[in-house]
């Protein structure tokens, strides 16, 4: 006779959510004696609520503890992924003392608006969940003090992390993040903006991806070192409208891929940089300068705004391994052409063809093809005219320029049509569901599987409602109308078995 074995629960959830019927789980109790309350697991949890006043963010956090708590107490180990977005009309603070309830966690979202920031408790709590890969703070937080914790309490499994609208985020607590991260590999901050050490030191083994977009003032100066050898992109800028002056000093030489959104210098050379992506106000000398550091660059996307114009050929001739140049806007109107062959250059013009601020320069145009010999000139258009933004005659004008190019040389001249339909689409998304996309996003960076979810909006459900629908036809209409009544969370979750994520998104549900 066989020897029973135990089975951990995430392998015993495993098998029970492949039963097609949930109702069918009972016969489960046959094989497996916790049938009754492995049912009730899920592996992600969502929660968004909205509060007027203090009283109702401490009403909306007890609400998201009590069915933390639940949760571990009915599937200890299960909940896998937890997203709080919470958002109040004045000025408080969240405490996270729900956090306690979630140690078992892989993946966190925390989103706060303006006026509302997390605790100190949040960030200590978050310390203390050793099997995160993947956390994201959106929003202000208590960060004094918090140092000498991030020290004593390393995220040994972190691979991706980002601070989003966090301007209290400091120098030092970044590389003491870096740190106590032995595995991190992402690692982002947008509207950062620490002026208290004027460097900062970016030093990792296992970091491949970075991002800094600050805010800082006009004037202030800020170095970033980056000593991290398997780092492979970094994306550094500050807002357009303010003009810092940026640095960075490469200590580790591997980096293939740098974005530069603002003016910046480069104090030694990059030599194995493969792409690079110019955007923003840049005055000419200052790119040109960037060029004497990254020779071997081969793909270059310029999006620069700049009043002056040099010569094109003069522009690239540092990069002596240049094999792709993309134009984004107006950056080809900064040019010039010039006498030297570029017989190995590819190029792109990315533009809407209305050119709703200039028409196109035919003379750069033809300059390319036939004293520059380059092989392939692509335009990357979008509609053969805008009449909200631009005349029947002028958007003739520029179209007559393309096509003159097309017929004198057709073989190298190409048009295409830049499909929109995508990013429209995402436009009429709701703000929340686009989020949502971006976080399973993320989690495929992590490494883990897409997570199928269900959304409760502005209503409460009934076992006998939930019976009726199938679990994916909850997914796909999960804003739709359904009877108002309470819910009760311990029978409602039953027959989501197949679902792997619960999405709680309504004011008015009710623990019974």
């Amino acid at each position: 006779m066989r020897r029973s074995v135990d089975l951990d629960d995430g392998a015993l959830v495993d098998i029970l959510s492949r039963i097609a019927d949930a109702r069918q789980i009972a016969q489960c109790s046959l094989v497996c004696k916790r049938w009754q309350e492995l049912r009730w697991a899920v592996t992600g949890l969502h929660f968004d609520f909205r509060a007027r006043s203090k009283e109702e963010v401490r009403e909306k956090e007890d609400v998201i503890a009590a069915v933390l708590r639940r949760t571990k107490n009915r599937a200890p180990g299960c909940l896998k992924t937890l997203k709080v977005s919470l958002r109040c009309d004045e000025p408080s603070e969240a405490t996270g003392h729900w956090l306690m309830w979630a140690d078992s966690l892989t993946a966190l979202w925390l989103e706060a608006t303006v006026s509302l920031r997390w605790g100190p408790a949040v960030w200590n709590s978050v310390l203390r969940l050793d099997t995160l890969r993947g956390v994201q703070i959106v929003g202000r937080f208590y960060s004094k003090n918090l140092l000498p914790v991030v020290d004593e309490s390393p995220f040994q499994s972190l691979r991706y992390c980002r601070f989003s609208k966090a301007i209290n985020v400091t120098n030092l607590l970044l590389e003491a993040l870096l740190a106590a991260s032995p595995a991190l590999e992402n690692l982002s901050v947008d509207f950062f903006g620490d002026v208290s050490r004027p460097a900062l030191t970016v030093s990792s083994a296992s970091l491949r991806t970075l991002r800094l977009f600050g805010c800082w003032r006009d004037g202030d100066a800020f170095k970033v070192v980056l000593n991290a050898p398997r780092l492979a992109s970094f994306v550094f800028g500050n807002l357009p409208s303010r003009s810092a002056r940026l640095s960075i000093h490469f200590l580790s030489k591997n980096l293939s891929s740098l974005e530069l959104f603002s003016s910046c210098e480069l104090e030694n050379r990059c030599d194995l940089l493969q792409s690079l992506r110019i955007t923003g106000n840049w005055a000419l000398e200052n790119v040109a300068n960037v060029f004497q550091f990254t020779p071997m660059v081969t793909v270059l996307h310029l999006g620069l705004r700049s009043t002056g114009k040099t010569r094109i050929d003069n522009f690239l001739a540092p990069l002596i391994n240049l094999k792709r140049i993309h134009f984004y806007g107006l950056a080809m109107m900064s040019f010039v052409g010039g006498d030297m062959r570029l017989e190995a250059l590819h190029v792109h013009l990315w533009a809407d063809l209305d050119f709703r601020y200039a028409a196109p320069d035919i003379s750069l145009f033809k300059a390319f093809l036939e004293v520059h010999k380059i092989p392939s000139l692509v335009v990357h258009c979008k509609e053969m005219a805008d009449h909200e933004t631009k005349s029947v005659k002028e958007s003739y004008e520029c179209w007559r320029v393309l096509f003159d190019l097309l017929l004198f040389y057709p073989s190298r001249v190409t048009l295409k049509k830049r499909s929109h339909h995508l990013l429209n689409r995402m436009r009429g998304m709701e703000l929340k569901r686009w989020q949502e996309l971006r976080f399973g996003f993320y989690r495929a960076l992590m490494g883990q599987p897409p997570l199928r979810t269900l959304e409760f909006r502005d209503t409460v459900l009934t076992t006998e409602d939930l019976w009726k629908l199938e679990p994916d036809e909850m997914i796909t209409q999960g804003d739709k109308t359904l009877p108002q009544a309470q819910m009760s969370l311990d029978l409602a979750i039953a027959p989501l078995l197949r679902l792997k994520a619960l999405h709680l998104d309504c004011a008015s549900s009710k623990l019974l």
